[in-house]
């Protein structure tokens, strides 16, 4: 321990020093490089957990979807290569040869788009984009066959936009942005059984980039996103029975889909955690929304500040883990500058607190997480020093 803390201070004095230094580029990118070595001296004190590598994805993807499939294997698909391309391929993990292999291809080039295992075992891929316009078209992964297949189209093409599996086995689709509009209010239901999409109500708000999250009452909590470019902090809930949506509390800090995280803990709450707020600053805060009262309220500072893009993943003992994406700060003769550490941390909602978990092999934005049935978690793909990497990693509790 008092290795450790002497280490620390070392590099703390380092990092002061550094910033004494009118220096050249070359200079400022060191003091950068001293700023994340003293973060991860820290993260290491603390630590939990177990990361090892795996096999690489045959193609480097980011803004991809990854999906557990009955069986254990993980259904990668989609997303974004380095030449800024939009890949139609999919990939197999193997948890028991810790490899990936290819599987059938994807009707449709797709990336930001969402992925929904439904009760069949079949998995619906909705949405997105491929690089010249928002998609109508869905498909169907049968893991039986390992073949996609067209289904039901959307009445409006959809891009981030939220999407929840309902208890009645309907897929729920709102909010979003589409071709002819930068945020959406409109919502549709897909029927596996008809393999068709229909109209229901719309939100009272228009959303781009929603957070949804179905609660245990069956109801579908919507919460932030932006219109007219503004972030938004209302929320609502929709209820699947009625067809209707009700004003809920709003959150305590804007809220922008996919540079903040959600998810629903074993307590019913529901915590929201990083991203970007407004005016270029970011989420140093946790939230939880309760639903036995309709309230949020600010809980306690995030270990990595300033962290967005995060991704959330629950644990088989009910823990959540954050891992993921970048934090900004002001470098003074430099200006606004991100950070990208392979830090993560583990919330607790027993205890409402944050530790850290163990450092992740690479930086990663905008991975992909899936709990495997061997309660290991695999993280794949995402940006790496700016490039899309086909590297994944294993997290252990």
């Amino acid at each position: 321990m008092l290795r450790n803390l002497a280490i620390i201070l070392l590099l703390l004095f380092i990092m002061f020093n550094c910033n004494q230094i009118d220096g050249n580029k070359e200079s400022k990118k060191k003091e950068e490089d001293k700023r994340n070595l003293a973060l991860l001296a820290m993260t290491s004190l603390n630590n939990s957990g177990v990361v090892t590598n795996t096999g690489s994805m045959l193609f480097a993807r980011v803004n991809h979807t990854s999906t557990l499939l009955p069986g254990g294997k993980v259904l990668i698909a989609g997303g974004q290569k380095q030449s800024g391309d939009i890949l139609d391929s999919a990939e197999l993990y193997d948890p028991v040869t810790g490899t990936f292999s290819l599987t059938g291809k994807m009707s449709t080039k797709r990336f930001v788009h969402t992925a929904t295992l439904l009760s069949n075992g079949k998995v619906l891929l909705a949405g997105g984009g491929d690089g010249t316009q928002f998609l109508f078209t869905t498909e169907l992964y049968d893991p039986a066959t390992g073949t996609f297949s067209p289904t039901g189209r959307t009445a409006t093409s959809r891009y981030e936009s939220g999407t929840v599996l309902l208890a009645n086995g309907k897929v729920f689709v709102v909010g979003g942005s589409s071709n002819s509009s930068p945020e959406e209010s409109s919502a549709e239901l897909y029927n596996p059984a008809t393999g068709t999409f229909s109209i229901v109500a719309g939100m009272s708000t228009k959303r781009a980039y929603p957070l949804a999250n179905l609660l245990s009452s069956g109801k579908v909590l919507i919460a932030g996103g932006a219109a007219s470019k503004s972030p938004l902090f209302t929320a609502e809930i929709y209820d699947p029975v009625t067809n209707t949506y009700s004003a809920t509390g709003s959150m305590p800090k804007f809220k922008l889909k996919g540079t903040s995280t959600s998810i629903l803990l074993p307590n019913n709450k529901v915590l929201f955690y990083g991203g970007y707020l407004y005016n270029y600053t970011y989420g140093t805060t946790y939230e939880l929304y309760d639903p036995a009262t309709g309230t949020f309220s600010s809980q306690g500072n995030s270990l990595v500040a300033n962290r967005q893009w995060p991704v959330a993943v629950k644990l088989s003992d009910n823990r959540i883990l954050l891992l993921g994406g970048d934090f900004s700060e002001v470098v003074s003769g430099v200006g606004y500058k991100y950070s990208y550490p392979p830090t993560t941390e583990i919330y607790d909602s027993n205890t409402n607190s944050l530790t850290y978990g163990k450092n992740l092999y690479l930086h990663r934005v905008l991975p992909c997480a899936t709990l495997l049935d061997n309660g290991k978690v695999l993280i794949s793909g995402g940006w790496n020093n700016n490039i899309p990497t086909s590297s994944a990693e294993l997290y252990e509790p």
